[in-house]
């Protein structure tokens, strides 16, 4: 809702009660919106300063709950007459307040998460002043942004008004992945600066040993048929299966010419090796 919108159709006033309701509480209203407005705008700004400079307060929501509070509280204390504030037009009048009065804090709210988002970045800047520069710089610059965020994730949440008219104010999110882009491409940036300046070596990379074993293939290894005594032996190993009849022989086996003629093996668990 629009700032001035407390405002009831012509239609409505019906009765002499509804256009006295509408003489008396629809200027009220209107004073009543702009002192939660002043109010606000006094608990975010310098009180030594004369320049309009809007200052951050981390516990905004609070501050704006209280304003819209007693705004209502002397709108009802001024209202006079049960019966201008009980009319039709009286309880219209009430609900376009309340309403307007969410809607007047929500550019203040909008306001405030720019500044948290402003202050995030400088904290950021003057936690990575402070890191040493060492292998181990781009690790820490990721621990610092991963800080940053998680503290603006945090504290976001005391800026927003718990009052209901201000469920439709727009969420953190689009600030808090802007955060973690721009950080994200801070890093990158002092990275290349530093590595461009010679200030900066990442840590060596370590050598990886790599290790091959040899399984054998079918027929020698994945037989079912052979005893475990049978392959811890002093002699080569041969398949020989029961019926005596060898499909390759054991100087081949010697040459490795019979790894062109069988199938390796499908697993690992039923193999065996050569002692």
């Amino acid at each position: 809702m629009k700032p001035g919108s407390v405002r009831p159709s012509k239609s409505s006033l019906t009765t002499p009660l509804d256009l006295a309701a509408a003489r008396k509480l629809l200027p009220l209203a209107h004073r009543t919106v702009e002192r939660c407005v002043e109010r606000v705008g006094e608990a975010t700004s310098n009180e030594d300063e004369d320049d309009d400079e809007v200052l951050l307060r981390t516990d905004f929501g609070e501050v704006t709950d209280a304003a819209i509070e007693d705004a209502l509280a002397k709108y009802e204390e001024e209202a006079g007459p049960a019966g201008l504030a009980g009319s039709s037009v009286g309880k219209k009048i009430r609900a376009d307040l309340e309403e307007e009065l969410a809607s007047a804090m929500e550019a203040r709210y909008i306001q405030q998460l720019d500044l948290y988002f402003l202050a995030s970045k400088e904290g950021f800047k003057q936690a990575l002043s402070g890191l040493r520069l060492s292998p181990n710089l781009s690790s820490d610059m990721q621990d610092a942004a991963s800080k940053i965020i998680a503290q603006f994730s945090s504290g976001v949440g005391a800026l927003r008004s718990r009052n209901p008219r201000a469920k439709d104010w727009p969420k953190a999110d689009g600030w808090s992945g802007r955060l973690k882009r721009e950080l994200k491409e801070y890093v990158g940036l002092r990275i290349r600066t530093a590595r461009a300046d010679g200030k900066f070596k990442p840590v060596p990379r370590k050598g990886v040993t790599v290790g091959f074993h040899w399984l054998l293939p079918k027929p020698f290894g994945n037989d079912y048929r052979l005893e475990p005594w049978q392959v811890h032996t002093e002699d080569s190993l041969a398949y020989i299966p029961k019926d005596k009849i060898t499909d390759v022989a054991q100087e081949e086996v010697r040459t490795g010419d019979w790894k062109n003629s069988v199938v390796p093996c499908p697993t690992g668990k039923e193999m065996i090796y050569f002692k």
